[in-house]
C-alpha cells in the first residue's frame, strides 16, 4: 500500500497458493494479483453540508493449472454529510451517498447503482454514553438478464457504563430487514441481535492485562422466500478473552462457546505477535 498523497491512494497484491481442487483436479499452484488506485476529494462547504466525491479503479488477474480470469473495475461516487451539535455532548449526524460501480470479469460486464442514508445520535454523561444508529440503502444491476436489486434497513442502539474504576459495561440491540430479489426470486429476511460485554482493565492486578466477557445472541427469520417454512434460526455465543501487552509484544487468549438450534460449537484460540516499527 502506498499513498501518493492525502487524496491518492494505490494499493497492490500478489499472493501465491498451493491448491487441491478435489477428484477430477490436478493440484498446483494458483497466482493472484491485484492493483487499484483510489481517489477522494477534500471537504467542500455546500452551505451547512460538508460534500465530497471519490473514485477509483482496479485490475486483477487469477492463474492454476486449470484456468485464467482477469478483471477490471471502475467507480465514481459521492457523499453529503452534516453534523449538529445538541446541548451538552449530544450529537447528531446525517449521510447520503450515492455510487455508480462497474466490473469486467473475463468478458462479463456489470453495472451496479447504490444509494444509502444514515441518520446517528450519540450522548455522553459522566460515567455512561449512549448511541443510536439508523441506515438504508438500496442496491441496484443495471446490466444483465436478472438484475438483482437490494434493499436493507437496519437499527442499532448501545450503551456503555463505566463500572468499578478500571471496567466497562456495555450493551447493545439491532435489527434489520432485508429484501433481495433476483429475476422472478424474491427474499424478505429478519433479524435481531443482542449483545452484552464486561471489560476490564488491569485484571488480576497486572497493569497489562485486559480482560473482556462477551454474550451475544441473534435471531433470524424468513419472513418470504424459499425455506420460510423453517421458521426462524437462532444462536447464542459466549466468549471469554484475554489479551496482554508489553511494549511491542501482544498475546491474546480467547475461548469461545456458541450454540445454534441443536449445534453446539467449542474453541479456543492463542496468538502472540511482535510488531516491528516501520511496518
Amino acid at each position: 500500500n502506498y499513498r501518493l498523497s492525502s487524496n491518492i491512494a494505490i494499493n497492490g497484491s500478489f499472493q501465491t497458493s498451493y491448491v487441491d481442487a478435489g477428484a477430477g483436479a490436478d493440484p498446483g499452484l494458483q497466482f493472484d494479483e491485484s492493483l487499484s488506485a483510489d481517489y477522494g476529494s477534500d471537504q467542500i462547504e455546500w452551505g451547512v453540508w460538508d460534500y465530497y466525491w471519490r473514485g477509483g479503479a482496479s485490475a486483477g488477474a487469477s492463474q492454476n493449472s486449470e484456468s485464467s480470469t482477469q478483471s477490471l473495475g471502475g467507480s465514481l461516487g459521492h457523499s453529503l454529510a452534516r453534523t449538529i451539535t445538541g446541548v451538552g455532548t449530544e450529537v447528531q449526524a446525517l449521510s447520503a451517498t450515492q455510487d455508480l460501480s462497474s466490473t469486467w470479469t473475463t468478458g462479463t460486464p456489470a453495472l451496479n447503482l447504490a444509494h444509502s442514508a444514515g441518520y446517528s445520535w450519540s450522548g455522553q454523561g459522566a460515567v455512561s454514553s449512549e448511541s443510536f444508529q439508523l441506515d438504508f440503502t438500496d442496491s441496484r444491476g443495471l446490466t444483465g438478464e436478472f438484475r438483482d436489486a437490494q434493499q436493507l434497513i437496519s437499527a442499532q442502539s448501545g450503551k456503555d457504563i463505566e463500572v468499578w474504576g478500571r471496567g466497562e459495561l456495555l450493551g447493545d440491540v439491532g435489527g434489520q430487514l432485508l429484501r433481495a430479489e433476483s429475476g422472478d426470486n424474491e427474499n424478505v429476511d429478519f433479524s435481531l441481535n443482542g449483545r452484552v460485554e464486561y471489560n476490564r482493565k488491569a485484571a488480576f492486578a497486572m497493569r497489562n492485562l485486559v480482560y473482556k466477557l462477551s454474550c451475544s445472541a441473534d435471531i433470524n427469520r424468513r419472513l418470504k422466500g424459499p425455506g420460510d417454512e423453517q421458521g426462524f434460526r437462532s444462536t447464542l455465543r459466549v466468549q471469554n478473552r484475554f489479551t496482554w501487552s508489553l511494549g511491542l509484544l501482544s498475546a491474546e487468549f480467547r475461548a469461545e462457546f456458541s450454540v445454534a438450534e441443536q449445534e453446539q460449537d467449542a474453541s479456543l484460540y492463542f496468538q502472540v505477535r511482535r510488531a516491528w516499527l516501520g511496518w
